[in-house]
């Protein structure tokens, strides 16, 4: 599943890929079409969530990341809730049925 990454005038294809963090949270990054890393999605934090949901970065050089993920079918539109991590609060996605299908278990 390619999409563009948009943000601050750029046109980069990118490409979705899934992992897990240490905690057993889904981790994704997006890949240039040459599997060169481009851009770390998410974060892994304290408090558990559910198994189809990610914690995504959106400060920074991640701001604007999760519209992008919206628009690409990725996660749903409404964030599930916020969580304090050291000096931000991380908003929590639930994936679409897509981006499920994506996961490897």
């Amino acid at each position: 599943m390619q999409f563009l990454d948009t943000r601050f005038g750029l046109d980069q294809p990118v490409l979705p890929q899934f992992a897990r963090y240490a905690n057993g949270q889904l981790a994704l990054t997006l890949l240039c079409p040459d599997g060169e890393p481009w851009l770390t999605v998410t974060s892994a934090v304290a408090t558990s969530l559910p198994a189809d949901a990610i914690a995504v970065k959106d400060w920074s050089e991640n701001e604007g990341v999760p519209q992008l993920l919206i628009q690409a079918g990725l996660i749903e539109a409404l964030a599930l809730t916020r969580i304090k991590a050291s000096f931000v609060e991380v908003p929590v996605y639930r994936l679409t049925a897509a981006a499920r299908a994506l996961v490897t278990p």
